[in-house]
């Protein structure tokens, strides 16, 4: 990550201090790599702003929220913040195949998880979906946010 990277992400979590009441946070040095074992957990929209500024590069977060939503496309099983996952706001837990049978053992189908809180540490980024019309890319596209989960002990089930 590039200090003024870092800086942004000072910013962002000075913002996000101050907005929870902790008046005791202090910002981090801007030479300072968060460990995100560490890190305490931020929002949906924090993790898309701090993925949209690393431009296209990932990010390390803790995010928690309520499934909202699950669903497949091409091996891979999302947790979603949002409804909606074409939703700006929406950060998309993307459970890759290698993660599924421990995903699977610890917490049964993604279904059940709709409605329980889950916090997810990993690496963050904005990706450009692309937009098909019959199977054809029609040159539209937008952006998601994903959290990769390359081992299900990055989520853990909070209720």
């Amino acid at each position: 990550m590039t200090r003024h990277a870092l800086i942004r992400h000072s910013r962002l979590l000075i913002g996000l201090c101050l907005a929870a009441g902790l008046l005791a946070c202090a910002p981090p040095p801007p030479d300072l790599v968060i460990d995100v074992a560490e890190a305490p957990s931020i929002a949906p929209r924090a993790v898309v702003e701090l993925a949209a500024e690393a431009e296209g590069q990932p990010v390390s977060v803790a995010v928690q929220f309520v499934v909202a939503a699950t669903g497949e496309d091409r091996g891979v099983l999302f947790l979603n913040a949002f409804a909606d996952y074409r939703d700006q706001r929406n950060v998309s837990i993307a459970i890759q195949p290698e993660a599924q049978p421990g995903f699977r053992r610890r917490f049964g189908e993604p279904d059940r998880l709709v409605g329980r809180r889950i916090e997810v540490r990993g690496l963050a980024r904005r990706e450009t979906i692309l937009m098909t019309a019959q199977g054809r890319p029609t040159g539209a596209y937008y952006f998601q946010t994903h959290l990769r989960v390359a081992s299900a002990d990055q989520i853990r089930l909070l209720d």
